[in-house]
């Protein structure tokens, strides 16, 4: 490295101090960092974790900063069109996922899902520690919903194109509606884990 310094006025590179004689002693850290890992899970365990399964459109996206934890919190509001799982009524449910933008201030957890307005998903929703709904198992519990754009195998071009799921990781691939729906009806009927 050109110019580096070296010797006795040598810099710290984390703190950009010059060496002491306690230099030995003094520890330079950086800031504060947080780690995310993910554990991957099958289908049948995010079905059996779940208190709740729903499909629906988001309506709403509104960033939060809590000044009590001195945290930022994105209010997803979600009208379900559906419940697979779990006693959840009809109509809207706000979730609250950790992470978003507040004006100038912006935190992410990496692993979270993304939501847009407007969106169609298939949630499979857990509750946090203060009984507030989000997603479970971060990107793993979302699965969003879109047309599908490739004909079905061995078959004409269709004009309408059917509606599949898939989540942000692509792991369990894309899957049709009423699919997805028989797997999670079968997935509770056999561990007993739900309503449907």
């Amino acid at each position: 490295m050109a110019g580096a310094r070296t010797g006795p006025m040598a810099l710290c590179g984390r703190c950009a101090a010059p060496p002491s004689p306690l230099s030995p002693l003094r520890v330079c850290l950086g800031p504060p960092t947080n780690a995310t890992i993910v554990v991957p899970l099958s289908e049948e365990a995010l079905i059996d974790d779940a208190v709740a399964i729903v499909l629906g459109h988001v309506t709403a996206i509104q960033g939060n900063y809590d000044h009590t934890r001195g945290m930022i919190f994105t209010n997803v509001t979600v009208a379900i069109e559906d419940v697979l799982k779990g006693e959840i009524p009809v109509g809207e449910i706000s979730l609250r996922q950790l992470g978003g933008s507040v004006g100038d201030l912006h935190s992410w957890v990496v692993g979270s899902p993304e939501f847009t307005l407007g969106e169609k998903a298939l949630l499979f929703l857990r509750t946090d520690r203060d009984g507030n709904l989000r997603v479970a198992h971060l990107y793993q519990g979302k699965f969003t919903v879109s047309r599908d754009l490739a004909p079905a195998r061995n078959s004409r071009p269709r004009k309408r194109r059917r509606e599949c799921m898939h989540d942000a990781a692509s792991r369990l691939g894309p899957l049709s509606i009423p699919a997805r729906r028989k797997r999670i009806a079968f997935a509770i009927s056999r561990t007993g884990s739900g309503t449907t």
